[in-house]
Formats: C-alpha cells, sequence, structure tokens
C-alpha cells in the first residue's frame, strides 16, 4: 500500500520523536540513577556509623587540633618568643588577656565540635552555625563598649598606635600550619559538606594562629583584640570556605 507525501511526512515524524522520547527518557533514567547511586552511598555510610568511626574521627580531628597547636606553638616561641610579663599577667588576673583566650578559645572549641559532626557522613551538626558566631559577636559588642566608655580624645591613639599589619600578617603566618594539618585530617574522613567543614576549618587555624599571638605579644586594648583578631579569624573562615570543596572533596 503506498503512502501520501503527507502521510510519509507524518510517519517520518512520529519515528523521530519517538527515537528523541526514548533518547531523552534514557538520559533521564540515567542521570537518576546516578543521582540514586550517590545519594544511596551517602545514606548507607551514615546508617552504617558505628560508635567506633565515629570514635575514629573525634581522635583524628582531637590528635589534628593538639598536632596544630604543638606546631604552631613552637614556631610563634622560636620566631616571636614568649611575652616577658606572661607570668605577670596572669598572676595579676588581667581581665583583657583572659578575655582574649576565653574568645579565642570558644572559637577553637565550637569550630571543633563542628569539624567533628561534619566528618562523618550525613550526620547533622548539633550546633546551628549562629551559635560559632556568638564569640566574634560579643567580642565585637565589648570592643565598641570599651571603646564607648574611653575618652573621646583617646579614640585616635587606640586606634593609630596599635600594631594592625605585624597582627594581621603574624596571625595569618602562625594560622596556615594549623590550616594545613586539619584539612589532612580531614581528607582521611569523609565529610560531604565541604564548604561548611572548610569553614571551620579555617575557623580553627584562624583561633590556634591567634592564640599562639596572644601569647607571644604584649597587650593591647579590647577594641583592638575585638577587631584585629576577629578579621584574622573570619579571613581564614572565609578562605576555608572558598578552598573546602577543592581541598576536602574526594579523590
Amino acid at each position: 500500500m503506498s503512502l501520501s507525501n503527507p502521510d510519509r511526512r507524518r510517519l517520518l515524524f512520529a519515528s523521530t520523536f519517538t527515537e528523541r522520547s526514548r533518547h531523552c527518557l534514557g538520559g533521564l533514567v540515567m542521570r537518576r540513577t546516578r543521582l540514586m547511586q550517590t545519594n544511596d552511598l551517602i545514606d548507607t555510610l551514615s546508617a552504617d556509623v558505628r560508635p567506633g568511626w565515629f570514635t575514629s574521627a573525634a581522635v583524628i580531628i582531637s590528635s589534628a587540633a593538639v598536632l596544630s597547636y604543638a606546631v604552631v606553638i613552637t614556631i610563634a616561641l622560636v620566631w616571636l618568643g614568649i611575652r616577658t610579663d606572661l607570668l605577670q599577667t596572669v598572676l595579676a588576673g588581667d581581665f583583657a588577656f583572659f578575655l582574649r583566650l576565653t574568645f579565642i578559645i570558644s572559637i577553637m572549641i565550637l569550630a571543633l565540635i563542628c569539624l567533628r559532626d561534619l566528618a562523618v557522613p550525613g550526620r547533622r551538626m548539633r550546633l546551628p552555625p549562629i551559635v560559632t558566631l556568638l564569640p566574634l559577636l560579643l567580642m565585637g559588642v565589648l570592643g565598641l563598649l570599651d571603646l564607648a566608655i574611653a575618652p573621646f580624645e583617646e579614640w585616635s591613639l587606640q586606634v593609630v598606635r596599635e600594631p594592625w599589619i605585624s597582627c594581621l600578617s603574624q596571625i595569618a603566618v602562625l594560622a596556615l600550619p594549623a590550616f594545613v594539618i586539619t584539612t589532612l585530617a580531614l581528607r582521611m574522613l569523609a565529610p560531604t559538606d565541604l564548604r561548611w567543614a572548610g569553614l571551620y576549618v579555617g575557623l580553627f587555624s584562624g583561633g590556634i594562629g591567634a592564640l599562639a599571638y596572644v601569647l607571644c605579644s604584649d597587650g593591647h586594648t579590647i577594641i583592638f583584640s575585638a577587631t584585629a583578631y576577629t578579621s584574622a579569624i573570619s579571613a581564614f573562615a572565609a578562605l576555608g570556605l572558598l578552598l573546602g570543596p577543592h581541598l576536602l572533596r574526594w579523590s
């Protein structure tokens, strides 16, 4: 039976449409299958999280933290030297000194808690991100209060007389070894949210750099600590946020 030209065109169009539909459907099924395989892998890993795995993640991160602290403190003592009045400052109970220590150590502890959760696939962070920002916000408020109660004539002195460039650069140099050590430790585990993991690696590393700097530098005003220390730690957190997907991805 011969077909007219319009019938042939309709038949050819139907055949082409069917073939393209099959091709598109096949590609969609393959993409969906790959996505399901990735999600299934993550679900399987998270469902198979035994106490041993979580403990090992905590041990690896804690070991990296101790090693980072030892390396950074050693570099700081050799490079900058311990501050000469450290013992007198501690015995005198200097408020600004202990405020800086509390501020920095709290950031480091919160960052480590979040890193331990992020290192296990599928585990949710027990601390919301806003909690890790509280020390930064509190230090900023205390800095503004310190500036507010100071005479207006001393405002410029409190800003100009402080060693801004040396503080920021020295904290950055001291934080770099901790950043490398913590990144290598996290690569031994299985983080899936790489941006958040990188952010907390930077936050912890910046905290260690600031802690070493506090032990080796002379006393500073609260407003200087609130701005310089916070800026240095935040800069490393931003660096970790940007580099996390590249440095922590599975290979």
